[in-house]
């Protein structure tokens, strides 16, 4: 048992900690254009831009999802070679694919940042920040590729390592370009970089993420002879077999964070019609609820590499006890931490907010977040363990129903409709991600996804 936990810590724990480097990237981007003159314009273009640009990335980074599946499978095998072949695809399809997308966002973020809103000022910084954002796709789908790889591999710290250092990279950058710098030596200047605003964070991201596309190449060449990193198979048959694998997961799983991005931009929108309060503790209750979200995600992406690895080698009872037993310290951590959201829930609002309208807003929803985290946490798990199964059409539609049908339709009906304010708008919400985590719960009992072929 102890060994078990280890082992799930040992791949858990280094997931978790690179994913919470995207947490940092956005509190750094907000700080860093926050400072701009125009402060609420700055962060207006960012929030909406970043949003967006995310929205399609969220799709295409389902790649990621599918080579750590197939990566994890081979493994399994006994098949080290062919892992890397994963990747290796992988990278191609973000040529294929990303590529163009990149030069269509890039051409069209000028005519679609003014959906968004309808300030001059905002779209005039917000446009061509999207724009440069977009500019990133093919290497966002490049780089989680390179991540699922190396988690499927068992090298999560890889993928944690270099994360970190891009974020590290983005601060420079970005601060460097929304500013400006010149280098002067004995009064006489060398070299000035311009002051771009908005534009420059924007800027900085991108190169950031140029960098992180770099290294995990160097680090790839490592992994070439041992397990086939940037080789495809001989047989034009096999490499057919493996782009059509890829693509039957990838789908699923980037339409799954297409889903969820989408929906709850919409959330937002049904929360404005409460007036700014509404939408200011909301977002802020959204920010504490990913505090937790991401680490069960870690979890998650832990027990679909042992599950894959163990199916691989022929072991579905050894794939089944993976699962659960990843599921249930997701949910007891979580859950503990959750019990911090009961107990102390104003002192935790408190330090993100001295509003207290916006605090006493938060507050009810702030304790029934607490309640509900094992629950929600332990979802989030099993339906990543049903994924590295290769179930992942059953999670896109647990998702699809679950959003479309009951979160969204619930909040309008309840929130706004029938007036309920932040319990209106948030129950629907909880009925859906514990309907989630219920319905994966079954179809993990049920064991049907131990016949998937990958």
């Amino acid at each position: 048992m102890i060994k078990r936990i280890r082992h799930i810590f040992a791949l858990a724990l280094p997931i978790i900690g690179g994913m919470a480097s995207q947490t940092v990237m956005n509190i750094a981007d907000t700080v860093l254009v926050g400072r701009l003159p125009d402060a609420s314009t700055a962060l207006s273009a960012v929030g909406y831009g970043g949003f967006a640009a995310w929205a399609v990335a969220a799709f295409l980074v389902g790649i990621g999802s599918a080579v750590q599946t197939v990566a994890a499978r081979r493994m399994g095998e006994s098949r080290e070679r062919a892992s890397g072949h994963a990747l290796t695809m992988g990278l191609w399809l973000a040529i294929i694919v990303g590529v163009p997308m990149s030069c269509l966002g890039v051409i069209g973020a000028g005519a679609v940042f003014p959906w968004f809103i309808d300030d001059a000022a905002v779209v005039a910084a917000g446009a061509p920040y999207l724009g440069i954002r977009c500019g990133a796709w093919f290497l966002i789908m490049a780089n989680f590729s390179f991540r699922g790889f190396f988690n499927g591999v068992g090298r999560p710290r890889v993928y944690f390592s270099v994360v970190w250092l891009v974020q590290l990279l983005n601060i420079v950058f970005s601060y460097l370009l929304i500013y400006g710098f010149a280098a002067r030596v004995a009064g006489v200047e060398l070299f000035a970089i311009p002051a771009l605003g908005v534009s420059g964070a924007g800027l900085g991201t991108v190169m950031a993420t140029l960098c992180g596309t770099f290294m995990y190449g160097v680090i790839g060449r490592y992994y070439q002879r041992s397990h086939g990193a940037f080789f495809l198979p001989a047989a034009a048959s096999q490499r057919r077999e493996l782009l059509a694998t890829l693509v039957r997961l990838a789908v699923p799983a980037g339409l799954t964070g297409l889903i969820s991005s989408v929906g709850f931009l919409i959330f937002l929108i049904i929360a404005g019609d409460g007036g700014p309060k509404v939408v200011a503790a909301t977002t802020l209750l959204v920010n504490l609820a990913s505090a937790c979200f991401l680490p069960a995600i870690g979890f998650g992406l832990a027990a679909a590499t042992l599950v894959s690895n163990s199916l691989g080698a022929r072991e579905p009872d050894e794939a089944f006890r993976w699962g659960l037993m990843t599921t249930g310290l997701a949910a007891l951590i979580l859950g503990c931490v959750g019990l911090i959201f009961i107990l102390f829930p104003e002192d935790v609002l408190s330090a993100f907010t001295h509003d207290q309208t916006i605090i006493q807003l938060a507050l009810p929803i702030m304790i029934i977040l607490g309640a509900g985290q094992a629950m929600d946490s332990a979802g989030n798990a099993i339906s990543h363990a049903l994924i590295g199964a290769g179930a992942v059409r059953a999670v896109l539609l647990m998702n699809l129903i679950g959003m479309w049908l009951v979160f969204l339709p619930g909040a309008y009906v309840w929130g706004v409709l029938y007036d309920g304010g932040m319990i209106g708008l948030w129950i629907p919400l909880f009925v859906f991600r514990l309907g989630l985590a219920l319905v994966a719960g079954i179809i993990f009992v049920r064991r049907r996804w131990i016949h998937i072929k990958v």
